[in-house]
């Protein structure tokens, strides 16, 4: 699997591409993932034009908030910079496995922490044999593209981090319900909830194998944490 947020130049400690960047390959977009430079951060004057390029793919049909609410630091040439709705899911946090009872792991940052138990987070390196809990099982992307989630920042972006200030932009921890939590402005940047506009207000989910699937919002916590994490080895309960 490729990393939610590719670390490519340690010296450089913030503003990382995504693994949107990294999918581009293989959805046709070959020519602009050339365009990339992969060593320098998103905002860099090599890799700003692309921010203001739609790739159709990422964003959903139905959705309202389709560019970046950060402002200057993502327009170029006077636009903004275009949004993505489909993020990493980093893993289930702040809450106890239901089978084990043993809290998920986790790594302490300012912007609401960063689960290790899902396939797509901070430096990932998750292989398709290491999720034990099953392919079909664990959830890989979620789709955030509720007009209210408030943190729509652009496509291209992976992380911001500055030693002060550190968000998964594009991943996100399970920690709220569907369409429940947004962005507080303040420092919960991570666990911002999944969620859509569409009807039932639920979201689509890929799963690591490649299935798609609509969850809705009234799904109960406890299969929704144990479908975020890969490794938890979970009692799969009957409601997914």
């Amino acid at each position: 699997m490729p990393a939610g947020v590719f670390k490519t130049n340690p010296s450089y400690n913030k503003a990382f591409l995504n693994f949107a960047v990294y999918l581009l390959p293989y959805l046709e977009q070959a020519d602009l993932y050339n365009q990339f430079s992969k060593t320098v951060p998103y905002s860099n004057a090599t890799n700003q034009p692309m921010m203001i390029v739609k790739v159709p793919v990422f964003q959903c049909p139905v959705a309202n908030a389709l560019t970046s609410q950060y402002g200057a630091p993502e327009q170029f040439s006077g636009q903004d910079a275009w949004t993505i709705h489909y993020y990493g899911v980093a893993g289930p946090i702040h809450t106890n496995n239901p089978t084990s009872g043993k809290p998920y792991n986790l790594s302490v940052t300012n912007q609401g922490d960063e689960s290790t138990q899902g396939v797509l987070g901070m430096d990932t390196k998750i292989r398709l044999r290491d999720i034990t809990d099953g392919t079909s099982n664990t959830l890989a992307i979620g789709e955030m593209s509720w007009t209210k989630a408030n943190y729509y920042r652009s496509w291209t972006r992976g992380t911001y981090d500055d030693g002060g200030w550190r968000d998964m932009t594009c991943c996100r921890n399970v920690e709220n319900a569907i369409g429940s939590t947004p962005y507080n402005s303040t420092d919960n940047a991570n666990n911002t909830s999944f969620g859509s506009e569409h009807s039932g207000k639920g979201a689509v989910f890929g799963l690591c194998d490649g299935a798609v699937r609509y969850v809705l919002p009234d799904i109960r916590m406890g299969t929704y944490f144990a479908i975020a994490s890969y490794n938890g080895n979970e009692t799969l309960p009957s409601d997914f």
